[in-house]
């Protein structure tokens, strides 16, 4: 689902170069969760932004469903979730999960999009909320309600940059359990970055640690767990052992 190869990409500002990523290849399936994890500023917005077809590498590939990302952008294969939710105040959050079929082709518009929206904070437990407005519910129903507006239009893939890390721990243990959730009845591709060893761990098929600039991938660990996880799967010697594994790579790379 996607598949890049030999990603480059140079930022220029007057006579000096910035040289952000360093010939990554990175490959998901369909309905993986892949995690990327790294030291802050290490590049790992912007190669999410390069598979949402945002930002064009200086050299290399990205294919996303056998289209160049830039296309695939404008074909709405993906989805982008960002680190905050992004919210319209004056919308309620049924509207405001409403909002990407508003920007969909026409031939798409006879879908029972609000049915759609309807299900999916029902799937989020946010059904008795749907007619609240941003301000009237907490971080996490935010959160929730901007998950389900992810899902909405049946992504591809669904790239997320750090979307649980200004929730509390319980909250965003929950968040991780209904992302699994939510994928196991959509199949989307999820590129899932964090900061969090114990969260890329729990949620995904394969974790890419990425070095410092010029970042390269430093580690490929793959996560043999089956796709039906539990909050007790941390306390297991395996769960210890693959976060050891990449907290002793992070070591001295400016980890946080």
């Amino acid at each position: 689902m996607i598949d890049a190869n030999n990603l480059t990409l140079t930022f220029s500002q007057g006579k000096s170069e910035l040289k952000v990523l360093s010939e990554l290849s990175f490959h998901a399936a369909i309905g993986e969760i892949v995690s990327v994890i790294g030291p802050s500023g290490c590049g790992k917005t912007s190669l999410l932004n390069i598979f949402a077809g945002l930002l064009t590498p200086s050299c290399g590939t990205v294919k996303i469903n056998g289209s160049f990302a830039a296309k695939a952008r404008k074909e709405q294969l993906s989805s982008y979730v960002f680190q905050k939710p992004v919210m319209f105040e004056w919308r309620t959050l049924l509207k405001n999960v409403l909002l990407p079929s508003e920007l969909k082709s026409s031939y798409l518009r006879d879908i029972s999009w609000e049915s759609r929206a309807d299900e999916l904070l029902n799937l989020m437990g946010m059904s008795e909320f749907k007619h609240y407005y941003p301000h009237q519910v907490s971080g996490g129903m935010q959160a929730r309600a901007s998950l389900a507006r992810a899902y909405l239009t049946d992504p591809k893939v669904l790239l997320m940059d750090e979307p649980f890390a200004s929730l509390d721990q319980i909250t965003r243990d929950k968040m991780s359990l209904a992302l699994l959730d939510m994928n196991k009845r959509n199949q989307a591709t999820v590129v899932f970055v964090t900061h969090s060893i114990e969260e890329a761990v729990f949620i995904s098929d394969r974790v890419y640690l990425m070095s410092p600039l010029p970042s390269t991938f430093e580690l490929i660990l793959e996560i043999n767990f089956q796709k039906e996880r539990k909050l007790e799967l941390r306390d297991t010697s395996e769960f210890i052992e693959y976060t050891r594994i990449l907290r002793k790579k992070l070591e001295g790379n400016g980890y946080d």
